[in-house]
């Protein structure tokens, strides 16, 4: 150690270490307080590239002060989701990201630097610190060493594409310091998020907070669970995005208006974490377009606003369809239990309706009422529930009492008015016959190709079976009802008995509808010989247990018929000279082709060979002569 102590005249005092300059300073002022010396006899004190010297005349002393030495040496980014980041983790730093920093220092000094720490700080108004102090425990003399966690900051997203900016460092130690240094990074992604609406899905099931018929389209009445699809358009990646629904429209309720859609990378879209609930009047309108918006915010950019439009597709449109009898009692009358509405009974009974309509309607009930001197009603309201969309029906109970005043087969005349679970309504009329009758009718009759050549067409030699649907077009319900196929036309052989062709309908109510279709017992066929274009007639009979009996008549068309031609006749020399002319005395035998011109397929096609030439002589009798082609089609 340099021994300032003395008289000695130094000629020249230099302190070389480049960064000791406050050290100099403070050793000439301890040379100055602590010990004598002879301050005239320093001549100057200048400074020179960070050197400070003092000199005179006599002799010239170099001193240096050992220590560390730390700068900045590198740094490595984390711009993911995880931690403290959130980026898009593409290992730049992008305008809008918040990154997570490991720095490395190096010493460069001639010692260890013990409890090193660091902070960080930036003038750069784009830049804002949120951890800026790390500790790098000791870093060796010539070696460097690494934050022992993360500097912490966050870029604005309002920071132009391709901007650098400074950051500063002081880094301290317990044996020396402060360092100052400081490094450059890039900013490389623009980073200006622009959100706006991209596509939508929709769920009109009935699981979850939805509630609909599950046919993909939004209707009247139903509660939809609804999925947004953002786009981001713009530079930067958009973070913690949110998007809050509304709508102007008073056909719309929304139940569930916001939902988070996290990030949304740019150029890229972004779905919402779960569903927007909403739902739609049962009182709205078909064909119907509704306007929703959207106001999109992230923590890095927005608001934006944007709007889509829904179009509300069904509508519930129930009517009245039919009735059933659940039970009779005696009213000034007795009751006769025979499910026909008689006067003097009490009747309890159950109106169905059914919705022809594009969409469910949800808690139903309904009230009837009525302005008769022959009939009261004692119960006037029932519970339909839920009444599914497209034909479906339910009922409802109510009761009735037909006076034993009132005339055979009057007319009752009621009115309807059903409600759904939101107040809609909807008035139905109808009326009730008292002791109806049966009628009815074929709604649908229908063959089936059983046996043929596929074509759908009705030809010579197929076999078909029977679909018949019926209507109850009367004014009472029709039970123990039955069908009976039959024709007495010559072309046409059933598969099974008369015993057998008389099938079972069972009870219809009045304006329902019941189907048959038996592939054995109404199989039927069409005989070979059946002429093309020949219309077959089939009587259809019904009846059921009120003595009700009718003959319904159907008529099909014979299209094809098969018809045939000798396609090709050649004869073969079996014994002979062998010159393959036909001599007297050889004998030969045929080779026969014919061709199906017709239009139907030929069955047990059959070819008999034959002469009345008295110069010919077969070789086998008729019965062996008849030979079988099978099916030509």
């Amino acid at each position: 150690m340099l021994n300032l102590f003395n008289r000695r005249k130094f000629k020249k005092i230099i302190f070389t270490h480049s960064t000791q300059k406050k050290f100099a300073l403070l050793l000439i002022i301890n040379i100055f307080l602590i010990h004598t010396v002879y301050i005239s006899q320093i001549l100057d004190l200048f400074v020179l590239d960070n050197r400070y010297s003092l000199t005179n005349d006599e002799e010239r002393l170099e001193l240096s002060n050992p220590g560390p030495e730390l700068s900045f040496y590198s740094y490595q980014i984390d711009d993911d989701n995880s931690g403290s980041s959130q980026g898009n983790n593409d290992g730049n730093i992008d305008a809008g990201e918040t990154i997570e920093l490991r720095l490395t220092l190096q010493n460069t000094g001639d010692e260890d630097a013990l409890n090193v720490n660091a902070t960080l700080t930036s003038a750069d108004n784009n830049i804002t610190i949120i951890n800026g102090f790390q500790k790098f425990i000791m870093i060796p003399q010539g070696d460097v060493g690494v934050s022992s966690s993360f500097y912490v900051f966050k870029i604005n997203s309002s920071c132009i594409f391709n901007y650098s900016t400074i950051l500063n460092l002081e880094i301290n130690s317990t044996n020396g310091g402060p360092w100052y240094d400081n490094f450059e990074i890039d900013i490389v992604g623009c980073g200006i998020p622009v959100l706006n609406f991209f596509i939508f899905q929709i769920d009109d099931d009935t699981s979850g907070n939805s509630q609909g018929d599950n046919d993909g389209n939004i209707d009247a009445g139903e509660t939809i669970e609804l999925r947004i699809t953002l786009q981001n358009t713009g530079d930067g990646d958009a973070h913690n995005v949110n998007a809050t629904l509304t709508s102007a429209d008073n056909n719309i309720t929304i139940i569930n208006d916001v939902q988070e859609f996290v990030t949304i990378p740019q150029g890229s879209t972004g779905i919402s974490g779960s569903n927007y609930v909403f739902k739609i009047n049962s009182s709205c309108s078909v064909n119907y377009n509704i306007t929703l918006d959207l106001e999109i915010n992230s923590t890095n950019g927005g608001p934006w606003y944007d709007n889509f439009e829904i179009k509300i597709l069904g509508r519930g449109n129930p009517v009245y369809y039919t009735f059933s009898i659940y039970s009779e009692s005696d009213g000034d009358l007795l009751a006769d239990n025979d499910d026909i509405m008689d006067p003097g009974e009490k009747i309890d009974f159950d109106i169905y309706v059914k919705n022809l309509g594009g969409a469910n309607i949800f808690g139903v009930s309904g009230v009837i009422n009525e302005s008769d001197p022959y009939f009261t009603i004692y119960d006037d309201s029932g519970t339909f529930g839920d009444i599914n969309s497209n034909g479906d029906s339910y009922s409802g109970r109510f009761g009735i009492e037909i006076f034993g005043s009132c005339p055979d087969k009057y007319q009752m005349d009621l009115n309807l008015t059903i409600t759904d679970n939101e107040g809609t309504t909807w008035n139905l009329t109808f009326f009730l016959i008292v002791n109806g009758t049966s009628s009815y009718e074929i709604y649908d009759f229908e063959v089936i190709e059983y046996g043929g050549d596929g074509d759908n067409l009705v030809d010579a030699g197929e076999s078909w079976y029977a679909n018949i649907t019926i209507k109850n077009n009367g004014t009472v319900i029709g039970k123990n009802i039955y069908l009976f196929l039959d024709s007495a036309d010559p072309y046409v052989s059933f598969y099974r008995g008369n015993n057998y062709r008389n099938l079972s309908y069972g009870t219809l109510k009045v304006n329902t509808k019941g189907y048959k279709s038996d592939n054995s017992n109404w199989r039927f066929t069409v005989l070979d010989i059946t002429p093309a274009n020949h219309i077959i007639t089939f009587n259809v009979l019904i009846t059921d247990n009120s003595g009700y009996q009718q003959y319904y008549y159907k008529n099909i068309v014979v299209i094809g018929k098969s018809d045939y031609e000798v396609f090709d006749f050649e004869v073969i020399e079996y014994e002979g000279d062998g010159d393959n002319w036909v001599d007297a005395g050889e004998s030969w035998y045929a080779n026969i082709t014919i061709k199906n011109n017709g239009t139907a397929i030929g069955k047990n096609v059959i070819i008999f060979l034959d002469s009345a030439d008295p110069y010919v002589s077969f070789y086998r009798g008729n019965n062996y002569r008849n030979l079988s082609y099978g099916t030509l089609r």
